[in-house]
């Protein structure tokens, strides 16, 4: 999307969370964790939307809401990289 080609061509930081959780405490390591996590949770939030925080030393965080899990069975590529890379049992039955 539009909003990622730009921070790459301006050489921004950039970072995209497959899978956050509302009270996941810590997000980008900032002191606006709590903050950004309770804006994109806003049930009014709608895909598409994005906000500014300023940090306590200045930075500024662009954060885009670039979709919504409904409650349930999470979206499988959004844990794709935890499956692949967790260990596998095999048990034998009988």
């Amino acid at each position: 999307n539009e909003f990622v080609n730009v921070a790459k061509k301006n050489n921004y930081n950039f970072q995209n969370p497959k899978l956050v959780q509302r009270f996941q405490g810590q997000l980008l390591g900032t002191d606006k964790d709590a903050e950004i996590l309770k804006w994109a949770f806003d049930k009014k939030r709608v895909k598409g939307e994005s906000e500014m925080f300023t940090t306590a030393n200045g930075d500024r965080i662009v954060v885009y809401l670039n979709g919504k899990q409904s409650e349930g069975l999470v979206d499988p590529e959004a844990v794709r990289e935890q499956i692949n890379s967790g260990p596998i049992r095999l048990h034998r039955v009988g």
